[in-house]
């Protein structure tokens, strides 16, 4: 942070604290201490802060979508001009992704959050293949209101307090790559670890 922007930080800084007791079926009730800049009680009144602090959990989810549905996690540019570019590539697909949820949603009259961002991805591949091949408008806006329907009637159940753990599920067998390329020594394959244990046997014998 620049000199000048440290020095213009407040010394003191007036927040509003606000204590919600949760209350969850089969779970002992807890309160959460918030704490938020937003003063005015009546134009934030603590009901709708908590509501959101509820929902906050949401937009994890959507950098899981970015990062893993869409296959953000590892960035292939080597320099950052390309870096910033391939960022925006994805993030202009996620918000791509997100409009047609929200047009499905509407056109259904359904929640928003009961839309999958992955089927609405898997749908969309689909649709726009069979909206290449079409040879009429009408042929293409009937393709387009049947694909609405598919992404609305495959809307996700309701799992209120489900649990999403902090936690990786690919696992891969290959080793990390923890030192240089040109140091790292490659793991056997197979059938030259089952030589080499042969040939130490016959050895011995």
């Amino acid at each position: 942070m620049p000199l000048e922007q440290w020095l213009a930080i407040p010394q003191t800084l007036t927040v509003r604290v606000l204590r919600v007791r949760v209350s969850l079926p089969g779970l002992r009730v807890h309160t959460v201490t918030l704490m938020t800049t937003l003063l005015d009680p009546k134009l934030y009144p603590a009901k709708e802060i908590a509501e959101a602090y509820r929902l906050r959990w949401r937009q994890e989810m959507c950098f899981d979508d970015l990062k893993t549905t869409l296959h953000m996690a590892h960035l292939k540019s080597k320099t950052p001009l390309m870096a910033q570019k391939e960022l925006c590539m994805f993030l202009i697909a996620h918000n791509l992704i997100r409009c047609l949820m929200v047009q499905a949603a509407t056109h259904a009259q359904i929640k928003i959050e009961q839309i999958s961002f992955k089927g609405t991805l898997d749908a969309f591949r689909q649709c726009s293949q069979g909206m290449a091949q079409a040879k009429s408008k009408a042929k293409r806006e009937s393709l387009w209101e049947e694909f609405k329907r598919i992404v609305a009637a495959d809307s996700l159940p309701h799992r209120p307090g489900r649990r999403e753990p902090r936690a990786v599920k690919r696992v891969t067998k290959y080793p990390k790559l923890s030192c240089h390329r040109r140091r790292f020594k490659d793991r056997m394959s197979r059938n030259k670890r089952r030589s080499l244990r042969l040939k130490n046997a016959k050895i011995l014998i």
